[in-house]
This record gives structure tokens, sequence and C-alpha cells, in this order.
């Protein structure tokens, strides 16, 4: 007689337990696997994973936290099951098309525009080595060997940078 009335208890329990969307996430404890499984099971195949892959990624708790926290357009964090499978949905497909930007073949004016800003980069860092160099040896520093071919470096950059100019900063 109990045997027969335990699937019955269980089955009242179930259909008075909230939505699994609507489980608030401050009641969980995300590094509890065991919990987590359990509301995974309670969610459809797709919702579930995408609720793991919330825990997995996304939870700040979690080991393999990607490093950017999942907030609404308000800047809040999700309060809910539903809320975090939402943003992670979003999440992913912005990470998505991120990287399929990122695969996509650049236009000639972005390799421009790439090749100047390395341009730049490369002359920022010639003169960061003269301030060092100044810094270490003064009003001398001007008159070593290294000065010099930096000097060299830099104006065959600036010529560089001149040329390029009208083709990435068209007026």
């Amino acid at each position: 007689m109990v045997r027969a009335l335990i699937p019955l208890a269980c089955m009242m329990l179930l259909s008075c337990a909230p939505d699994a969307r609507s489980i608030k996430l401050t009641d969980v404890d995300l590094s509890d696997m065991d919990t987590v499984q359990g509301i995974r099971s309670q969610l459809s195949a797709n919702d579930g994973a995408i609720f793991a892959n919330y825990v997995v990624k996304h939870s700040l708790t979690s080991a393999s936290f990607c490093g950017h926290p999942l907030v609404d357009p308000n800047g809040y964090p999700p309060k809910t099951v539903g809320e975090a499978i939402e943003l992670t949905i979003v999440r992913d497909a912005e990470d998505r098309a991120e990287r399929i930007a990122a695969r996509r073949p650049k236009n000639s004016w972005e390799l421009k525009q790439e090749r100047w800003d390395d341009l730049v980069s490369e002359r920022d860092m010639l003169i960061d080595s003269q301030s060092m160099l100044l810094a270490k040896h003064g009003s001398e520093a001007e008159r070593l060997p290294e000065w010099k071919s930096i000097e060299a470096r830099k104006v065959d950059l600036e010529s560089r940078l001149r040329e390029m100019k009208p083709t990435v900063f068209k007026s």
C-alpha cells in the first residue's frame, strides 16, 4: 500500500514544484552539479543545454567562467533560470557573430587600416625606445648608435605613413 502511494506523492510534489524557468538563481547553489542537473532535467532539452552552458561559462562561481558577467540591458545579472537562459542565448549569438566576423575576409580598406595601425604602433614603440634611452643616458643618448638606428627607422616609418595616409583617410 505504501509503495503504491510513493509514485502518487512524487507526482503531487512535481506538480506543485515551480516552473524550472522561474527558479530564482539566488536560491540555487550553481556549484552543486546535482542541483544543476535536477533543474536541467525539468527543462526542455534545448533549455537544459543552454542552462548548463550558463552554469559552466557564465556563472561567476564557475571555474570555466568566461570573464564577462552576463547582464541584462540594464546591467543586472539574471534573477531566474529563465532569465539566465535568455541572456545566455543572446550572449552566445553575439559570440558566434564575433567569431564569424573575425573569420570573414577583410576588404581592402580594412587591410590598409590594419597596416596603418601596425605602422603607427611600430613608430610609437620606437619613440618609447628613444625616451628610455634619454632617461638612461640623458643628452648623450642622441650620440649612441641605437639612437641613430631608431631615427632611421622612424624616418622610414614616417615616409610610409605619409604615403599611406591618402588611401586610408580619404578626405
